[in-house]
């Protein structure tokens, strides 16, 4: 059970949740909108996490279409993106699909086209079961669910790991500036935020920041100089700077548009929509001079974009999504 939502995002939600044996757990989770999730979600993947991959038993039951790619695109993204994190299946409608054989078919069918019939070690097991039925209204369910989560932290030994009260100190002061609306801090405002607390080596507030991003506390990557001199505290601030260019361009409206051509840019965006290629003034437009290059990069990083220089020296981005 999740006491309290911090905010709501447009394909993800943040939860925090204190338990009572001393974890703090942040839930991210991916929501309904499966077209803007798919291109962004692999941002949000951490070889700390716990994922756990929610589906509806009555359609991989009714073998309904797209129901077994669905689960084949989650379990695969993760095996891909974060391969030492665990991974609990969670089957809905425990109140409906509730006989012994219908659950036993659906495990097997987990195994045999999802797994693949190999032995994964970080996909839990629910006694026989390759997943966790649960009735959400009622709870049915939810406590060996709950359970299950809280021994798989503690069996791989994330939450008892030992960190330093002066990096605990410096992650206080990061989460209050997130939570008063800060979406991201520079790395040298984080510089500064750490030397109160006496750590001025630059080596230990990379090795501070990277094990509070794969915590999901922030987002925080060392491979480029664009992507190190950021620390991104509020996951919206991606989603919403990468949505206005992968689907607010698409879907422009008039009074965005006329600002837009009173910036010289309009053939900027018409090329985008034709062709799919962004030019470095039209990014730079939406997302301001100060984003600009972290957010390019964010988007190489992700294979959201790639670079194109086929035809002339302008700077060139190649969008697939604008090609569907």
């Amino acid at each position: 059970h999740i006491d309290s939502a911090l905010s709501e995002y447009e394909g993800v939600s943040v939860f925090r949740n204190h338990h009572n044996n001393g974890i703090t757990f942040s839930v991210f989770e991916y929501n309904e909108n499966r077209n803007l999730i798919h291109k962004f979600h692999r941002l949000f993947f951490t070889t700390f996490g716990t994922y756990l991959i929610v589906f509806d038993m009555q359609k991989v039951l009714q073998k309904v279409k797209g129901a077994i790619e669905y689960l084949k695109f989650w379990f695969e993204s993760i095996r891909f993106h974060a391969p030492e994190a665990s991974i609990v299946f969670v089957g809905t409608f425990h109140d409906i699909v509730n006989s012994r054989g219908d659950l036993e078919t659906i495990s097997e069918t987990l195994f045999c086209e999802v797994l693949s019939s190999q032995l994964f070690p970080f996909v839990a097991q629910n006694d026989c079961l390759w997943f966790y039925p649960v009735d959400n209204p009622n709870g049915l369910g939810l406590g060996d669910l709950h359970e299950v989560v809280l021994k798989t932290i503690t069996i791989y030994g994330h939450s008892r790991k030992i960190v330093s009260i002066r990096w605990l100190h410096c992650l206080d002061e990061l989460l209050n500036a997130a939570s008063i609306g800060a979406p991201c801090l520079t790395l040298r405002d984080v510089t500064k935020c750490a030397s109160m607390f006496g750590i001025n080596s630059l080596a230990e507030i990379s090795a501070m920041l990277n094990l509070f991003h794969e915590f999901g506390f922030v987002i925080y990557s060392t491979s480029t100089e664009a992507l190190r001199r950021l620390v991104v505290l509020n996951p919206q601030f991606l989603v919403d700077s990468l949505n206005r260019v992968i689907v607010d361009c698409a879907n422009m409206s008039q009074e965005a548009i006329d600002r837009i051509e009173k910036m010289g840019l309009k053939n900027d965006v018409e090329k985008l929509c034709q062709t799919g290629l962004a030019t470095y003034d039209l990014l730079e437009c939406i997302w301001g001079k100060d984003h600009v290059d972290y957010l390019v990069d964010v988007m190489r990083e992700g294979m959201l974009f790639h670079d194109w220089s086929f035809r002339n020296t302008d700077k060139l981005f190649l969008i697939p999504s604008f090609l569907q």
